[in-house]
């Protein structure tokens, strides 16, 4: 099952600035390392392309995707 989640980021199409939907590529390693590479999927233009994300801020997506999910647990969901 490959993880999904979204976050602020830029189409590298159609500049689209704003919440995009990411994804992690089958085979690859994300362990710390300066940049990881995600699929990245606009909304606005429906294209999907591959983004070298810094890994700090790649970092900040898995918590911020971590916290949501505990939430939803919570919750019951």
């Amino acid at each position: 099952m490959t993880t999904k989640f979204r976050a602020w980021g830029q189409c590298l199409d159609c500049h689209f600035e704003g919440m995009l939907e990411y994804s992690h590529i089958a085979g690859e390693a994300y362990e710390e390392v300066d940049a990881v590479m995600l699929l990245q999927y606009c909304p606005a233009c429906e294209t999907s392309d591959h983004a070298m994300i810094p890994f700090d801020y790649y970092e900040k997506m898995m918590l911020e995707l971590q916290a949501y999910r505990e939430a939803q647990a919570e919750r019951g969901e």
